[in-house]
């Protein structure tokens, strides 16, 4: 059984080479998965066959609508199954999609579409309705259709002949056109290109260590627009099932889990913490879990030993982001191990060994390599790297260099074991006379605290500011006591330049529709209390 799937890997890696296009390798899956199920999405399932049948039908409208192979379709839907079935719709027409959610602020989508220049817009009919008559206004020549589940634009695509599209689709066509949050000014335009996906699946391959599960299932929590997009042609070319969530609470995850028992999950880290959190949740939920792989942002090493005791050694962690597409590094189940030390010189701190395929070197301001247990910034070179921000050259020129490394925008460092520890981003790092602080070694410790769920650290006006939600699952201390608990250990666990001069105990702290905490709000909300007061 072992030799067969080394077999199987290995003709997948040679077929994903060889591959003209990724609309070959999505073409040859859906032919040859066509009975099996490959979505579960609330209530509703679609078999292979269907879900071709349907983006096919899709693709044929985008076409008809005078859009081309290259041209670009805004999308804004909410319903999930809809939003799959687009999302291989243009990858079968050869256009280049812009996603965007509800939360997305009106000012960002109008700026994002006027750079994008998209020839046309989907749009959900009840929460989009706004954006139909502001990129209309500023944008005449697009075409907008208006969608709604079961309505009149869906009955009249599903009424097309589900035909193969016709048109070639060159590899230098973009997968898609993605936009940076615009936080710190102008949002950065980036484009996924097939290539990029095709050799993120090759050192997928490669590097994940084989689950014997008879059909792969997943059950898929972080969002779709985010890193749960990148695991989903993966999930379905292996001939398994992507279980995707229709709400992304503990207890909608756990329904899921008992029900379809799924043999492996993807999570961020805040679910992950929501998970162990929850009242209902027992080790009996995870049985059928072989892998469950959280990413997106570092998880508390407290967390991670409480997840492997709870759940057992089930843990996955994967370092990548957008503009290098995962794995750049890895740590397995069985490199889970715990060993007891202190969160900065532990393993379950790491995200791993680098890759194979890619390399990955810690530099210092200069631009020198530095040596284990030195930190600094982050520079990755792989397959899976992306080509630039469009229309930024002097930003360009700072983050790649001319051997063809590019740098993350993360501080880090390696260990001993040549094991990458994954810090803190640079805009995050607190400056003060004695030296840096870096939040994540601060926060690391405060979760040591029996109590605290999540804690993020920041500065404000010179201060620093600890910010902690509290455990339901056991109950936490209140929250006088809480903080004192904290402020004790700390005294032990830190050196005095590092402890935080207020902690507040907030009931949850803020997340993204992608799940990570949002820092940026804490320090607003803090401001914000420091000028009402």
């Amino acid at each position: 059984m072992r030799l067969l799937t080394t077999l199987l890997k290995h003709w997948a890696i040679h077929r994903l080479s060889r591959a003209a296009n990724l609309r070959e390798i999505q073409r040859w899956m859906l032919h040859r998965y066509a009975q099996r199920t490959a979505l579960v999405i609330g209530s509703r399932t679609l078999r292979f066959a269907a879900l071709e049948r349907q983006l096919r039908q899709w693709a044929q409208a985008i076409h008809a609508a005078g859009v081309g192979v290259g041209d670009r379709v805004l999308v804004a839907v909410d319903d999930p199954l809809t939003t799959v079935i687009l999302r291989f719709a243009c990858v079968e027409a050869g256009v280049v999609q812009m996603s965007f959610l509800p939360s997305h602020q009106d000012e960002f989508v109008l700026s994002c579409a006027r750079r994008g220049a998209p020839s046309l817009a989907i749009l959900e009919h009840n929460q989009h309705a706004r954006w139909a008559n502001i990129l209309r206004a500023d944008l005449p020549d697009l075409s907008v259709w208006r969608f709604t589940p079961g309505g009149e634009l869906e009955q009249r695509v599903m009424g097309l002949p589900p035909h193969a599209v016709a048109h070639e689709v060159p590899m230098d066509v973009p997968l898609s056109l993605g936009f940076t949050s615009g936080t710190t000014g102008q949002p950065k335009l980036m484009q996924l290109q097939q290539a990029q996906l095709l050799a993120s699946m090759r050192l997928m391959l490669l590097n994940v260590e084989d689950v014997r599960d008879k059909e792969v299932s997943m059950l898929i929590a972080v969002p779709l627009n985010g890193a749960g997009g990148g695991v989903l042609m993966p999930v379905l070319l292996a001939g398994g099932t992507a279980i995707i969530p229709t709400d992304n609470d503990a207890e909608s995850l756990l329904t899921l889990l008992r029900d379809y028992r799924p043999g492996r999950m993807f999570v961020t880290p805040s679910q992950l913490i929501d998970l162990l959190d929850a009242e209902s949740v027992c080790r009996s939920d995870f049985r059928s879990v072989s892998q469950l792989t959280y990413g997106s942002a570092p998880l508390p090493v407290a967390r991670i030993r409480e997840a492997i005791e709870r759940f057992g050694p089930i843990l996955q962690q994967g370092y990548g982001m957008s503009e290098a597409l995962p794995p750049v590094a890895m740590l397995p189940p069985l490199a889970h191990v715990d060993d007891a030390r202190d969160p900065a010189n532990s393993a379950l701190s790491s995200v791993g060994r680098i890759a194979r395929g890619v390399r990955v070197e810690i530099r210092d301001e200069e631009g020198r390599k530095l040596a284990a247990g030195v930190i600094g910034r982050i520079w990755v070179n792989t397959p899976t790297l992306f080509s630039g921000y469009q229309d930024q050259p002097e930003l360009n020129a700072g983050i790649f260099d001319a051997t063809g490394f590019y740098f993350t925008g993360d501080m880090g460092y390696f260990d001993t074991q040549e094991r990458l520890h994954v810090l803190d981003r640079i805009q995050d790092l607190i400056y003060r006379n004695d030296g840096v602080i870096y939040p994540r070694q601060i926060e690391e410790r405060v979760h040591e605290c029996e109590g605290v769920k999540e804690a993020v650290l920041v500065e404000l006006a010179g201060v620093l500011h600890l910010v902690i939600s509290p455990r339901r699952r056991p109950p936490a201390p209140v929250s006088q006591e809480l903080i004192r608990r904290i402020d004790t250990h700390l005294q032990v666990a830190l050196p005095e330049s590092a402890r935080p001069t207020r902690i507040h105990v907030w009931d949850e702290l803020p997340r993204s529709v992608l799940g990570k905490v949002l820092r940026r709000e804490v320090r607003a909300a803090l401001h914000a209390q420091s000028v009402a007061a």
